[in-house]
């Protein structure tokens, strides 16, 4: 596997639609790309074998289950609790300008 992959015009299309939605089949796939199934099907299993498609998630609504929360919390040192929960979706920095 090499370390940078050259990504070509459909594939990047091909990128783009997943990202909008991970779940289309690889029919839907083709009609947004204007390729044959296999065609796509060739190529997003060769973006996965390069890495370029790492995986697949599910995006959760934090509000439909009931984690919508923001908090800023002052702390020097990252508790691990912070650093391991899995509610803990994202951690910012912020910079005092000191």
């Amino acid at each position: 596997m090499s370390s940078s992959y050259e990504l070509d015009s459909i594939d990047r299309r091909i990128l783009g639609a997943l990202q909008v939605d991970g779940r289309m089949t690889y029919d839907e796939l083709a009609v947004r790309v204007q390729l044959s199934a296999s065609a796509v099907l060739r190529r997003v299993r060769r973006l996965e074998d390069e890495q370029v498609i790492s995986r697949y998630v599910a995006l959760v609504e934090p509000e439909r289950v009931g984690l919508a929360l923001t908090a800023y919390i002052n702390y020097k040192g990252l508790p691990t609790f912070v650093k391991h929960h899995p509610a803990v979706v994202n951690r910012a920095a912020i910079d005092h300008g000191n």
